[in-house]
């Protein structure tokens, strides 16, 4: 379970790049009620890119394989 709000997409073009959207969920997930995106721009304030996530991840598993 993501330890986050998560986001159904409904209306974001970018919901398929987006952690929020995508992350493993549980039973017991909780989610924005209405997504946070401005509909005349589609923008989102809370958007949180998988591929930025990734990266992240390996930056730290390289770290503790170092150590």
């Amino acid at each position: 379970m993501a330890d986050i709000s998560m986001c159904k997409g409904t209306g974001c073009k970018r919901k398929k790049e987006c952690y929020r959207h995508r992350a493993p969920k549980s039973d017991y997930q909780s989610y924005f009620v209405n997504p946070p995106l401005d509909t005349d721009t589609q923008a989102c304030d809370y958007f949180w890119s998988t591929e930025g996530r990734y990266l992240a991840e390996q930056v730290v598993k390289r770290r503790k394989v170092r150590k």
